[in-house]
């Protein structure tokens, strides 16, 4: 992934949510603004989901055949859906943090 964002620096705050999929074994992922309309999505993800403030990565409130778990990105949200399971991992909270924040940087650098 750090690869490929540091390749299109201007388009990494997009690219990275076409990543995550691959990167976390989703099956989606969407970036969702504050004020509730839906910007960059994968294939999968859904056209309607609700925005809400978070400060750092956290699981989400889920279904019974998703899990889901949101991080900032600035003033947006980004939103990872596992249909299944398992939960997200601590470990996999911190690296959603770390990688949405590597992007944002690379793409100030652009």
């Amino acid at each position: 992934m750090v690869e490929e964002l540091t390749a299109h620096p201007g388009e990494a705050l997009d690219r990275v949510i076409d990543l995550l999929p691959i990167t976390f074994r989703v099956d989606w992922a969407v970036r969702v603004g504050s004020d509730g309309i839906i910007g960059r999505r994968t294939d999968a993800g859904p056209t309607e989901l609700d925005w809400v403030a978070l400060d750092q990565p956290s699981r989400l409130p889920d279904d019974e055949v998703t899990v889901l778990c949101g991080a900032p990105l600035g003033k947006d949200l980004i939103v990872l859906g596992r249909r299944g399971g398992p939960e997200f991992l601590d470990s996999e909270l911190a690296r959603l943090g770390h990688l949405l924040g590597l992007a944002r940087s690379i793409n100030r650098a652009a």
